[in-house]
C-alpha cells in the first residue's frame, strides 16, 4: 500500500513513532493523523480538547474497531471530551442496511462496547 500517496491525498500527517507514551504510538500502529499537533499542544499546556471518532454500523465489531476505541479511550484519559459519530446513512448507502437496522446495530453492537 502506498501510504505516502494516501497521506498526501487525504491530508494525513505522519506521526513519528513514540510521539505519545501509548502502546499504539510506540509500536508505530498509529502512523497518521490530522491535527495531532493541536492535541499535543493542548496536553502540554493543560488546555481542554476534543477528540472525535466515528463508526459505520455494518456488522460485528472487529480488531480495527477495538484499536480505534482504545485510541479514543487514551485521549479521554488525557482529558479529552469525546464525540462519536454514527454513520448509519453510510451503512444504508454502502452495505444495504435499512436505517432502522443500522441504528439497531450501532446501539446494540457498537455504542454499548464504546461505553463499556
Amino acid at each position: 500500500m502506498d501510504y505516502d500517496r494516501l497521506r498526501e491525498e487525504f491530508g494525513i500527517q505522519e506521526v513519528p513513532i513514540g510521539s505519545f507514551d501509548y502502546h499504539l504510538f510506540r509500536r508505530g500502529l498509529i502512523f497518521g493523523q490530522r491535527g495531532l499537533e493541536y492535541i499535543e499542544y493542548s496536553i502540554k499546556n493543560g488546555i481542554k480538547f476534543n477528540a472525535i471518532t466515528g463508526l459505520m454500523p455494518s456488522g460485528e465489531m472487529h480488531l480495527g474497531n477495538k484499536s480505534a476505541i482504545d485510541q479514543i479511550i487514551y485521549y479521554q484519559s488525557l482529558g479529552a471530551k469525546i464525540t462519536i459519530a454514527v454513520a448509519d446513512l453510510e451503512s444504508f448507502a454502502t452495505r444495504n442496511l435499512s436505517i432502522e437496522k443500522a441504528r439497531e446495530v450501532a446501539i446494540n453492537k457498537y455504542l454499548v462496547n464504546y461505553i463499556a
